[in-house]
């Protein structure tokens, strides 16, 4: 299991990225080293899986280089060649305008960052009373009688 500070970055992590929602946007708006969300056509499915080995509907990456007719992106592999790697490979992909269907990037959604928050605090804040006990029944008296003696041990021979 990995450490406590690990788990709260991989908790925080998971959950804002529900806060992201995607945005479409035109190539020429995007610079490069932002994330990008790439939607194929039929004729980029063909195109990117003779390039990657790899069949996709969309592709996710950065963006590298953006010229009149394609753009380049940098992207991680998936599969059996990329298992022996823990940060995966990369792949730079060039792929023509005429390629792509539509174009995303990730925007914060304030809404859905607002519910996440909000739950997360009314989940602290129920765990905390829990911990300090502050949603006791309200008696202070001990239970009824002493605890029950502790049974001797049997030894058999």
């Amino acid at each position: 299991m990995p450490p406590p500070k690990k788990q709260s970055l991989i908790l925080a992590s998971l959950v804002l990225a529900g806060c992201y929602v995607p945005e479409p946007a035109s190539p020429g708006a995007i610079a490069p080293g932002e994330r990008l969300r790439v939607v194929l056509s039929a004729q980029g499915r063909e195109r990117v899986s003779e390039l990657s080995a790899q069949q996709a509907d969309e592709v996710m990456g950065r963006l590298v280089r953006l010229t009149e007719d394609s753009l380049t992106i940098t992207t991680r592999l998936r599969g059996p060649m990329s298992a022996s790697s823990p940060s995966g490979l990369r792949q730079a992909l060039t792929i023509g305008l005429g390629d792509i269907q539509q174009v995303t990037v990730p925007q914060l959604h304030r809404g859905r960052t607002a519910v996440v928050v909000g739950a997360v605090l009314a989940a602290a804040i129920v765990l905390a009373l829990d911990i300090l006990d502050f949603g006791g029944d309200g008696s202070s008296s001990p239970p009824d009688g002493p605890p029950p003696p502790p049974s001797p041990l049997q030894y058999r021979r």
